[in-house]
């Protein structure tokens, strides 16, 4: 039963992987060619059409992440802001639809389980943070202060991306 549950959990990294590695570069990328990061990580390899140089710093920053820290810290880290940032996608879903009753112009469409599963996967997000929060409490406020830095970091940048333009 061990080795099942050891195989699921492999899988379940790998896939989590699979995408970080795909999403990553291309969100360093798309902000390269936004003017909100440096421009030569916008680059593009001419063979294979992807963006080689985001990935090559994405794979750097993650070498540099994992030497600096223990798993579990870094984990801790990401926890409660990816799972908070997370369940606020799920309630602009909620956002969404009640926007798209009151315009007259929206498209309907449906969706298995609304409300009671978007409504349940928040909670269930909540609870993580709650917890997350409660055991590591160090770990996550340094998770969203990372996050909360990346604020005044996008507004001085924008105003210096103005400035040269």
């Amino acid at each position: 039963m061990g080795r099942i549950v050891g195989g699921l959990v492999a899988a379940s990294v790998l896939g989590c992987l699979s995408a970080t590695v795909l999403t990553g570069p291309r969100v360093i990328y798309a902000m390269s060619k936004d003017g909100l990061l440096p421009s030569f990580l916008g680059g593009v390899h001419e063979r294979y059409a992807t963006p080689a140089q985001a990935i090559w710093f994405h794979g750097l920053w993650a070498c540099f992440l994992a030497v600096t820290g223990t798993f579990d810290r870094l984990l801790d880290y990401v926890t409660v802001p990816s799972v908070f940032f997370s369940a606020v996608n799920v309630i602009g879903l909620f956002v969404l639809r009640s926007r798209g009753r009151q315009d007259p112009d929206a498209q309907p469409y449906s969706m298995v389980g609304y409300p009671w599963l978007p409504a349940l996967f928040v909670l269930c997000m909540a609870g993580i943070v709650i917890n997350t929060a409660w055991k590591m409490p160090q770990d996550s406020l340094w998770g969203l202060i990372l996050v909360a830095m990346g604020v005044p970091i996008y507004f001085l940048w924008t105003r210096l991306v103005r400035r040269e333009a």
